[in-house]
């Protein structure tokens, strides 16, 4: 076995040195970092080196870890056993992170606060960094740590109108994953440079 990783909300991924024949009974026992033991729903990819494993009960954190117990009932194409085992799940998820604003909509000239919240601590090499699309552009910038998970930039609004688009981008967590660039939630915020227009009615002319 290669690698074993936490690879999604309720999904393990197992790496191994080559091909294996392995089903859903070859693994049981999920425990989760704090003592959360997880129903295995199912394994795919049999014949390949490349194990996905579904289990069951709530989201778990981007940064989860645990263990599972591996059956010696796995074997390569030649018939060899995989020796039972209990190994160690650690972190594969991508941190995620949430973007929020002082105002929105914004104006030329507005100083516009965002501040990102990630999923879970943050590195502080390399320097989680944004970039901006759309209405208003920026190139790659780093934002001022607040803690490990949260952060902020303060943005000079420019001239234009539309949505602007956030990326997010860089900074790994603890077991080295990179950041989603898009945003689960505040992804966008709306400039607006137009003035408002006005029009006179009269209910009697002359």
């Amino acid at each position: 076995l290669a690698s074993a990783k936490i690879t999604g909300s309720n999904q393990a991924t197992f790496t191994y040195s080559e091909p294996v024949f392995s089903t859903t009974t070859d693994y049981t026992n999920i425990i989760l970092s704090g003592g959360d033991v997880r129903t295995i729903l199912s394994a795919t990819g049999s014949s390949t080196a490349t194990i996905l494993l579904s289990f069951g009960g709530i989201a778990v954190a981007t940064n989860a870890t645990g263990t599972i117990a591996i059956g010696s009932t796995i074997t390569d194409a030649a018939g060899n056993a995989l020796i039972a085992t209990t190994t160690t799940l650690t972190d594969g998820q991508s941190p995620l992170a949430t973007v929020s604003y002082s105002k929105n909509p914004v104006k030329a000239s507005d100083s516009l606060i965002i501040t990102v919240t990630a999923s879970e601590p943050i590195l502080d090499s390399p320097v989680l960094a944004l970039s901006l699309f759309g209405a208003n552009t920026l190139a790659t910038t780093s934002l001022s740590k607040t803690d490990s998970t949260h952060y902020s930039f303060t943005h000079t609004v420019s001239a234009g109108n539309g949505t602007t688009t956030v990326a997010l981008g860089a900074a790994t967590d603890i077991a080295g994953n990179t950041i989603q660039s898009a945003p689960t939630s505040g992804a966008e915020f709306m400039v607006d440079n137009i003035a408002p227009t006005a029009t006179a009615h009269f209910s009697k002319n002359p």
